[in-house]
């Protein structure tokens, strides 16, 4: 649960910075006129997208401190 609630906030934060910075608010903008179905499936397709690359990352981050713990001994 706490992996969803990062890549939320991940994603959340992505939304931000892309309403903030003026050039990529055409991208928002864009976004907003889509039919329903298709926002819907985007943002949902995107929280994926962020929940599989923060598991990915934590993955790696744990092999490898367990690798840093294999040479050490």
């Amino acid at each position: 649960m706490r992996i969803l609630g990062v890549a939320l906030m991940g994603v959340g934060l992505l939304l931000l910075v892309t309403y903030f910075v003026s050039p990529l608010r055409i991208l928002w903008w864009w976004y907003r006129h889509m039919p329903m179905p298709l926002q819907i499936g985007l943002g949902v397709a995107g929280v994926g997208l962020a929940i599989l690359l923060t598991t990915m990352l934590i993955e790696r981050t744990q092999s490898r401190e367990y690798d840093k713990d294999l040479k050490n001994q």
